[in-house]
């Protein structure tokens, strides 16, 4: 799931501990992902790519009760 291009900006555990999600930037193709995984059997679940080209990082967390991720990034020093 993480290539030898792929950077590791962040990981969060989900409120409930099930879950850890995974921020990536990617730099030759200057793309962002998120990675959702599964604690228990470290398998993948979800494979999404944000839509926006953040060079300068991919930050996540999840929300309170762990329904939603958030994320941010940098992308020509603007965040």
């Amino acid at each position: 799931d993480l290539t030898g291009s792929d950077f590791l900006w962040s990981v969060e555990w989900s409120p409930d501990g099930q879950k850890l999600v995974a921020g990536l930037g990617n730099n030759p193709s200057n793309t962002s992902r998120i990675l959702i995984y599964d604690a228990a059997t470290g398998s993948l679940i979800s494979n999404l790519t944000t839509g926006f080209s953040l060079s300068g990082g991919t930050y996540v967390d999840w929300a309170p009760a762990g329904e939603s991720i958030y994320f941010t990034g940098n992308h020509g020093g603007n965040h």
